[in-house]
């Protein structure tokens, strides 16, 4: 993905222009030696502008099946319009089996579903 995006500033660029405010992924970053997918984002606390997009970690919560992100992003320096976006990744699925309880993907769909949004834009949903 890095490879395609260079530094991820066209992924930036679409989750702008669709106004979208979450992002839900369903893979680790890396699992054994294997890099699932690259990150997109910066770290907690954290500032990287991508392209034309100012984009700050604000919170990051783990939870025993996933992590719970959200940011504040916007679109180069003169235009102050501010959004926020909820990054949720799930951490209980490995690669190579299937889950033997699915009562955590279930919460996990619940905790995104819970969240309102402001636009109504488009969820990004990704996996492996």
């Amino acid at each position: 993905m890095a490879k395609q995006l260079g530094d991820f500033g066209q992924f930036w660029s679409m989750v702008w222009q669709q106004k979208v405010e979450k992002i839900v992924m369903m893979t680790n970053l890396v699992e054994g030696e294997k890099t699932n997918c690259e990150q997109y984002w910066p770290d907690s606390g954290e500032k990287k502008v991508y392209g034309d997009i100012e984009v700050v970690c604000r919170v990051e919560k783990v939870y025993a099946d996933f992590i719970w992100r959200q940011f504040t992003f916007s679109q180069d320096e003169q235009n102050s319009e501010e959004r926020n976006l909820h990054h949720f990744q799930f951490t209980a699925w490995s690669n190579k089996d299937t889950p033997d309880d699915v009562t955590s993907i279930i919460e996990f769909r619940q905790k995104v579903n819970a969240l309102s949004t402001t636009f109504d834009g488009s969820v990004i949903v990704h996996c492996r």
